[in-house]
């Protein structure tokens, strides 16, 4: 695997749209004409791309006005969209810059067809800075804390996450060898697997990062386009992918609690009802079937330079970090902040885990992204490591190695808890 890499975009291809119902198709259509709107009215105004001469003067065409939009999009089904069937529909070809703008134009014409008008069902609004959050009203631990008198959920995380966005890092390969040299983004790339009901999502936003926001669960993927809707300053640096990852593109099923609505556990090759009871059989908490669910490659979609991914996905985290290798092996991913819950993995699975993110170039740390980290020959060798929690802090070894030959350089700048304590 190449240490770190510097290069442009690559394009990927998409899968298969045999089997998507016609209305689907018709909204997929749809938005892939709307793309195609957006994307010549770049080219024409001036992004130095050079178009054919028409071989004849023709009269301008009025821009098109959407202001009326909805009465048109209220009919096209906008809310049974999901994104893997709009990018199946799509084709090959798309590249990660014109899947992005595909998803955010899905997001608009949902917003502009007033589909979170009312509010989603057994929703609650919850303050977010000078904005409102839509969380569920009742039956759900994320949103009970989010409705508090907090109005927060996992504030470690959130600061080690916001601390790491804001970390210098390498901007072209010379760089490497010069720490001082390295700036922090200015709108740092961050990855959301597991949305959830977009908490993590809404603050990455809000410090100015570009977000794409994973998220399977049909009923949190409505909550979170609500929030969207309701917070264009957000929206606009959100692009939120409604399918979840893994290995493959496939389709799943989805469980979560009753008193946990939103934590969803992914399925796939198992009767969902069967195993919906014996969850609730092992737990002694009640479980139920959320739907289906389709899976995407990660790398199949995203071909970015990363800051930070966060990854929350109840056991299934090593599925979403298979389906992106190639992002690993082609693209600098600085910071892998990932779940890691032993209860469901076992202690053979999180081996594996701790192998694997290993094997792809991180320092591991189950505290924080300054350490302590993991002994690597611990790592590799197989041998029992406890844990002191469930989340993984991972650091990209070739930028941490060369911030430490840089001394007196704490990597980390602020924020983040072990920084703090330092």
């Amino acid at each position: 695997m190449s240490p770190h890499v510097f290069r442009t975009p690559a394009h990927h291809g998409g899968a298969s749209a045999r089997g998507i119902k016609p209305a689907i198709l018709v909204a997929a259509a749809l938005a892939v004409v709307l793309l195609f709107w957006h994307r010549q009215a770049r080219y024409e105004g001036g992004s130095g791309l050079a178009l054919s001469a028409p071989a004849a003067p023709q009269p301008a065409n009025p821009p098109v006005n959407l202001t009326l939009a909805h009465h048109l999009l209220a009919m096209t089904n906008l809310s049974a969209v999901t994104t893997a069937a709009l990018l199946d529909a799509a084709g090959a070809g798309l590249s990660s810059a014109d899947t992005r703008a595909l998803v955010q134009l899905h997001q608009t014409l949902y917003c502009s067809a007033r589909l979170n008008v009312p509010d989603p069902p057994g929703s609650a609004r919850a303050p977010f800075s000078n904005s409102t959050m839509f969380v569920y009203d009742k039956g759900d631990i994320v949103s009970d804390h989010l409705q508090g008198l907090a109005h927060s959920w996992e504030g470690q995380e959130i600061k080690e996450m916001l601390a790491a966005m804001r970390t210098p890092v390498p901007q072209t390969p010379a760089d490497m060898s010069r720490p001082k040299s390295w700036r922090a983004p200015a709108s740092p790339f961050v990855i959301d697997v597991g949305a959830n009901v977009g908490w993590f999502t809404v603050n990455a936003a809000a410090a100015g990062g570009i977000v794409a926001a994973f998220e399977a669960m049909s009923n949190n993927v409505r909550l979170v386009r609500a929030t969207l809707c309701a917070n264009p300053w957000i929206a606009e640096r959100v692009a939120l992918y409604g399918t979840g990852l893994g290995t493959n593109r496939t389709d799943c099923h989805i469980l979560s609690g009753t008193t946990n609505r939103g934590d969803g556990h992914t399925l796939c090759g198992q009767d969902p009802e069967q195993a919906a009871r014996e969850w609730t059989k092992n737990t002694g908490h009640s479980y139920e079937v959320r739907g289906s669910i389709s899976l995407m490659r990660m790398d199949k979609v995203i071909d970015n330079d990363v800051q930070v991914i966060k990854i929350d996905v109840e056991g299934y985290e090593m599925n979403v970090l298979r389906g992106a290798e190639e992002l690993f092996k082609t693209r600098n991913v600085w910071f892998i902040m990932a779940e890691c819950n032993v209860a469901i993995l076992s202690e053979e699975g999180k081996k594996e885990y701790l192998r694997f993110l290993d094997s792809m170039g991180y320092y591991i740390s189950g505290q924080s992204f300054e350490g302590p980290f993991l002994d690597v020959a611990d790592i590799t060798s197989g041998k029992d490591i406890k844990l002191p929690g469930m989340n993984l802090y991972c650091v990209k070894k070739t930028l941490r190695d060369a911030n430490t030959m840089a001394k007196g350089r704490r990597l980390l700048t602020s924020g983040s808890a072990a920084g703090k304590a330092a």
